[in-house]
């Protein structure tokens, strides 16, 4: 199931290779920086519109 959620976001975005790119082509440590400044962003967002 997870893995057509991601296939489906991907494609969404108009990057059909994103999960293979991220899952192969990025490090986990900046797999997972990027993550965390995603997350960062999600709570601004959701802090600024309370």
């Amino acid at each position: 199931m997870s893995e057509q959620i991601a296939i489906r976001i991907a494609g969404d975005l108009g990057s059909p290779d994103l999960v293979e790119t991220l899952a192969y082509k990025v490090s986990g440590a900046d797999l997972h920086s990027l993550m965390l400044a995603i997350l960062k962003r999600r709570v601004a967002a959701m802090n600024s519109s309370q």
